[in-house]
């Protein structure tokens, strides 16, 4: 006796519960996934308390007492370590000492795509990414891509170092 699928109540609810089944199956491989990638962007690693880095260096932010402000005051670098007619570079700053005792310092960041510049050379600040190319002595720019210069960030000298001003 040969019956339809359809007439067999046994069937159509194994069928059911098959279509059941892989649909949460597959539901469930998708949540997992997705806690899967939430928990890769997080980190369970507390910073340090006294705001600094696994380096010993000051963390971006600081410690939470307000006490550190990045240039505030603080050395960014000593006169003697900036060649005259040349510069170095920090992680955000271009500090350049185009004659003796005269220091400009300008944000490292490209204008083109905000990229990092390397430190002058030939009196040249030039983006290694895309080749704009600055004036070491005002930041202008020279060549393109970027369509205008570096930004100036206000320094002076104190005791023989360099702070924001």
């Amino acid at each position: 006796m040969t019956q339809e699928l359809n007439d067999d109540p046994g069937a159509e609810l194994a069928a059911r519960v098959l279509r059941s089944s892989r649909r949460a199956l597959l539901c469930g491989s998708g949540a997992v996934a997705v806690a899967a990638l939430l928990s890769a962007c997080g980190s369970d690693v507390d910073a340090p308390a006294d705001g600094t880095t696994d380096n010993g260096l000051p963390s971006p932010s600081g410690p939470g007492d307000g006490s550190f402000v990045p240039g505030d005051g603080d050395s960014l670098a000593s006169l003697d370590d900036i060649p005259v007619g040349g510069g170095i570079v920090t992680e955000d700053l271009v500090i350049v000492q185009p004659t003796a005792g005269t220091v400009k310092a300008y944000n490292r960041s490209c204008p083109h795509q905000q990229n990092p510049v390397d430190p002058p050379r030939d009196g040249i600040i030039t983006c290694p990414f895309h080749g704009s190319q600055f004036k070491a002595d005002d930041g202008s720019l020279v060549q393109g891509p970027a369509t205008k210069g570096l930004t100036a960030v206000e320094v002076k000298i104190v005791d023989g170092k360099v702070v924001k001003a």
